[in-house]
């Protein structure tokens, strides 16, 4: 309250000294209310602590839902559960691809658990020669029965080694070693599925037109009438 009481003599003075340096026309309505302004602070502590206009604007807001005056309560208690549902149903579509198919998106809460999962419209094309190569060098460096192969392959032909062989040949080289038993007892073992892995995945493969893979929706787009690989390209089931 001293504060304020200071400041309420000093805006007097301060008022008195204006009047001395501008003319008369400056002091308006407004300049003689700084003097009311600081005792009404005194009396009724700071303005901020009693407006009511933000009050005033939000029941104009809720008068807004009024559709009946019959029943006028009803209608903003309406109006305003309304309001809630789009709030927080925005939240909820702010967080979903809005490329994705609503409907489909409850198959995929477990996408994490699935990992890469293709869907949508398929179609059946035979590979070339580039992409049946990718298809195959990315599967025998990724299949979980190859890390094996994988640790024996760098064992016996360290990556600084000169004229390393590929090791899809060094494979192919244990493959015939172990049909005409002569494999090693210390090397792994070459089952089924690391023999279907050598020899290579189909020509024809399926593809797919949309994909789900780590939390994103990726799938081709159409430009200029030609389809083209976006966001990843293509998606195919080299092994069938």
């Amino acid at each position: 309250m001293n504060e304020v009481s200071f400041m309420e003599e000093f805006s007097a003075e301060t008022l008195c000294l204006l009047e001395q340096a501008l003319p008369p026309s400056f002091f308006v309505g407004q300049t003689h209310c700084v003097l009311h302004l600081v005792r009404e602070v005194g009396i009724c502590v700071p303005v901020h602590n009693r407006w009511m206009y933000f009050v005033e604007r939000y029941i104009r807001v809720l008068k807004e839902f009024i559709r009946q005056n019959a029943k006028m309560e009803g209608s903003i208690a309406e109006g305003y559960l309304v309001m809630e549902d789009m709030f927080y149903g925005s939240e909820f579509l702010s967080c979903l691809d809005p490329g994705a198919p609503l409907s489909s998106m409850a198959d995929f809460e477990n996408e994490k658990e699935l990992g890469e999962v293709p869907y949508g419209a398929s179609t059946r094309k035979k590979m070339d020669k580039t992409m049946l190569h990718h298809a195959h060098i990315f599967v025998l460096h990724n299949a979980e029965c190859m890390q094996s192969w994988l640790d024996r392959y760098s064992m016996d032909h360290p990556p600084n080694r000169r004229n390393r062989p590929t090791f899809l040949g060094y494979m192919g080289e244990m493959q015939k070693l172990s049909d005409q038993g002569q494999l090693p007892s210390d090397y792994p073992d070459i089952n089924d599925d690391v023999t279907n892995i050598i020899i290579g995945p189909y020509v024809h493969a399926t593809f797919w037109s949309q994909c789900w893979t780590m939390d994103r929706h990726f799938r081709k787009q159409l430009v200029d009438v030609n389809i083209t690989r976006a966001d990843g390209g293509s998606w195919c089931d080299s092994c069938d």
